[in-house]
């Protein structure tokens, strides 16, 4: 039995074989390879022995971890079941260690770190009884705990003046950002420190987070030149470190900057001023980032900082933009450009490219702004010459007006010309899945027009329409398109062609009398899929042996204008609904989509789902 849930998700193995089955599980050879997935969607890999006891030593009990094992003749994959038993079999603690840290008191906003003073110098630091010369002695002597020193030597209450001096005029940044961190120094003396340390961010952030340090970083900021703001900023940057109130404080130099005034050399950034903002704006919390991308005077700059593509690692998360950023940021990707591009991709199907969720959250907003692109002399058949068939489908899949879908279908078929009856055949079939998965996506939206079916049917061969028609919905449109398009590409006079729908005998209510169960028997003529599905769904609505749980598997098209059925089936829909506004707007929201296909029985689901808001 697996074990992996989590509130949200479940990860079920069961049709995996298990590591325990397979005693003794080779867990270090070098042909295994384990896989962790979290809940959070974190996939990761190990392959060495450290890696590998390091993966099940931290791994949790809601991850699911999986074993690729080759075996003589093919490659298993094993679902690891037992977490405890595989961490004994590598000399592992079988539960995983919890990390605790003691804490320190510290200013509000500085995150202790917890460290204790070791070794002779840190035990001459915390004597009680220290003549003011030692202290002067520890102070000044540097060494491989000197932060955490300093730190016992500025908790004294006894500590020597002199020695206090040489504290505050330590070497490197490590000290003086824990003495500013640690809040026992005055306005002044960080005033001091900083000004020995100015191009030294990390100070600048510490004493931001300080209410006595404040005041003086912020005076000290706001003095600086955009030239100088920069250099502050990128000096000694870390990944993973966060400034978020340096980022306040020196944004507003850099964007009220002339443009290149700030920015960095060609080789780090060709717009070295939007690499700043990017990294900067990447700090910020999510609110003051949203509340800087609608800003009336530089909310168009941080837009384009944000969307600007990364080269190399320059801080920030431009590249992890949340759904919010991204609405924020819908003015910059839908801007229409001066010229449409005689080739390559638009601006605003690259940013639905390295964004995808756009197509869910602003679906109609990109499909309005390749509208504009197309009025302005773009075309989708641009796309279509250079077999980027992919980036067509993921056009289609926002485009929801006919105008749009008819310029896809076009560019669909853009190197086939239209041939008339008894001209089922062409001269080459398409080589790429793509296409095929593109031409049927288009077919297949509710929302294109029949002439754009037709369009692309005209254009395909028998044996590609034949395959269009067999993943198309049993008495779907495009099935219908399928079969009209089929029978008039045959041949005149040609008898037994294999387009005519099959006559499948239907047994009246005398047969069905006789048969043991006849409900099962029209079970599986509303079950059938063939080219006859209409007229066997009117032969079960009319025999007497129907009854509504039967009725209900049909689509509701073929329940609505029935005259028992009809009203039998608003009535059921009435009773479900009943006085809850929302599932009446959940009834609306359904049948706009495609109600010529849902089936009865699935309506009923999907209303009665909708519970959350009552």
């Amino acid at each position: 039995m697996i074990t992996q849930v989590t509130a949200n998700i479940r990860f079920d193995g069961r049709a995996l074989r298990v590591t325990s089955a397979a005693e003794p599980f080779p867990w270090l050879d070098r042909r295994v390879t384990l896989v962790r997935v979290t809940p959070g969607g974190a996939v990761t890999q190990a392959k060495s022995d450290g890696e590998k006891r390091a993966m099940l030593g931290n791994a949790d009990d809601d991850d699911l971890l999986l074993a690729a094992w080759p075996g003589e003749w093919s490659q298993d994959v094993f679902v690891v079941d037992d977490l405890k038993g595989a961490r004994a079999s590598l000399g592992l603690p079988r539960h995983k260690a919890v990390a605790t840290s003691a804490a320190l008191p510290v200013d509000a906003g500085v995150q202790p770190r917890g460290d204790v003073p070791r070794g002779l110098w840190g035990h001459l630091a915390g004597l009680d009884a220290l003549p003011a010369e030692g202290q002067r002695q520890v102070a000044a002597t540097p060494g491989f705990e000197a932060r955490q020193v300093a730190l016992a030597m500025l908790a004294r209450q006894d500590l020597d003046e002199r020695a206090r001096c040489v504290l505050l005029k330590a070497d490197g940044y490590q000290v003086p950002e824990a003495l500013i961190g640690s809040g026992r120094l005055t306005g002044d003396e960080i005033a001091d420190v900083l000004r020995d340390h100015p191009d030294s961010g990390d100070l600048f952030e510490a004493a931001l987070r300080t209410a006595s340090g404040k005041g003086a970083a912020r005076r000290m900021l706001a003095a600086l030149d955009p030239a100088a703001a920069a250099h502050l900023w990128r000096h000694d940057r870390w990944h993973g470190t966060n400034r978020a109130g340096l980022a306040a404080e020196l944004l507003p130099i850099i964007l009220g900057a002339p443009n290149g005034t700030a920015a960095g050399s060609a080789n780090e950034d060709p717009d070295g001023r939007l690499a700043l903002i990017r990294s900067m704006a990447g700090d910020l919390p999510l609110a003051e980032r949203l509340e800087l991308l609608a800003d009336r005077s530089h909310g168009v700059i941080v837009q384009q900082a944000l969307l600007a593509e990364q080269r190399g690692f320059q801080g920030g998360s431009a590249n992890a933009l949340g759904d919010d950023e991204l609405l924020a940021c819908l003015p910059m990707i839908t801007a229409p450009t001066a010229d449409a591009p005689a080739e390559g991709l638009p601006h605003v199907i690259r940013y639905v490219q390295r964004f995808p969720q756009l197509a869910d959250i602003a679906g109609r907003q990109i499909e309005s702004a390749l509208a504009e692109l197309i009025a302005g002399g773009w075309h989708p058949m641009q796309l279509a010459r250079s077999g980027q068939w992919d980036t067509l489908a993921l056009i289609t899949r926002i485009a929801d007006g006919a105008s749009l879908l008819d310029e896809l279908a076009k560019a669909s078929v853009f190197d086939r010309t239209a041939k008339g009856p008894g001209q089922g055949s062409f001269q080459q079939r398409w080589q790429d899945p793509a296409r095929y998965d593109l031409v049927e996506l288009i077919a297949g939206k509710p929302s294109t027009p029949d002439t754009a079916v037709a369009y692309i049917l005209d254009r395909l061969g028998s044996a590609e329409i034949e395959d269009l028609s067999r993943s198309a919905s049993t008495g779907s449109r495009l099935a219908a398109l399928c079969v009209e398009a089929l029978q008039q590409r045959a041949p005149q006079g040609a008898s037994g062609s294999r387009v005519t729908p099959r006559q499948v005998h239907l047994p009246d209510d005398e047969e069905l009398s006789k048969a043991d169960d006849p409900r099962a028997v029209l079970l599986d003529l509303i079950q059938s899929r063939d080219y006859d599905q209409d007229r066997r769904t009117q032969h079960v609505l009319d025999s007497a042996y129907m009854i509504d749980d039967l009725a209900w598997r049909l689509p509701v098209k073929a329940l609505e204008n029935h005259p028992v059925y009809g009203p039998r089936l608003a009535a059921e829909i009435a009773m479900i609904c009943g006085s809850s506004p929302a599932r009446w707007e959940e009834l609306a929201r359904a049948w706009s989509r495609q109600p010529t296909q849902l089936l009865a029985v699935n309506l009923f689901k999907r209303l009665r789902k909708v519970l959350a808001a009552e």
